[in-house]
């Protein structure tokens, strides 16, 4: 199996692990609407949430820094989705008591 291979599995199995673990807190239907994107205009930033849209864009340079930061990252957006589906439709701050719940 080529390198290039492994990594697209390692990325499917990040992607498969999050999502499982949104279903897990939040619920199926919400979860189902999530979609992840890479955004190679990206430069500065390493991921975004869009609320209502459910969506996450992630930088395509995290693959170069490590798996582990897509992971995380990933992580972190989704917790930014989470927190508003949560809350409704209000407002909250972007790093705010809502999210860190």
């Amino acid at each position: 199996m080529s390198e290039e291979e492994q990594i697209r599995q390692a990325l499917h199995s990040i992607l498969d692990d999050a999502m499982q673990l949104l279903e897990e807190l939040s619920d199926v239907a919400f979860a189902s609407k999530v979609k992840v994107e890479w955004n190679s205009r990206m430069r500065s930033t390493a991921g975004r949430a869009f609320w209502p849209e459910a969506r996450v864009e992630l930088n395509p340079r995290l693959i170069s820094i490590s798996l582990v930061e897509v992971r995380r990252t990933l992580l972190h957006e989704l917790a930014h989705l989470l927190a508003y589906y949560r809350c409704g439709r209000r407002r909250i701050a972007p790093h705010g008591v809502e999210w860190q719940l």
